[in-house]
């Protein structure tokens, strides 16, 4: 493993020193390896519900629609 030296207020320090404290953690380390897990997992999960989202839209006919009148009216225009 490397080593890694942060810098935070002493507020911060606090917290993480109170949920050591508490068990959970076998010290501070773990603690952030922790939190950095759990954002990793929380940002794969928006990224799979966004391509999610995106891949319906892409799907809905109502999107081919609109990009057909888009692409008549940008004709029309080009005529005048």
């Amino acid at each position: 493993m490397t080593v890694l030296k942060v810098t935070m207020p002493k507020q911060m320090q606090d917290w993480v020193e109170a949920e050591v404290a508490k068990g959970f953690y076998m010290d501070a380390s773990d603690l952030v390896r922790d939190l950095i897990r759990e954002r990793v997992e929380m940002e794969r999960e928006y990224e799979a519900y966004r391509d999610n989202m995106m891949a319906d839209f892409e799907d809905d006919p109502l999107d081919d629609m609109l990009d057909e009148a888009a692409t008549k009216a940008a004709g029309l225009r080009r005529r005048n």
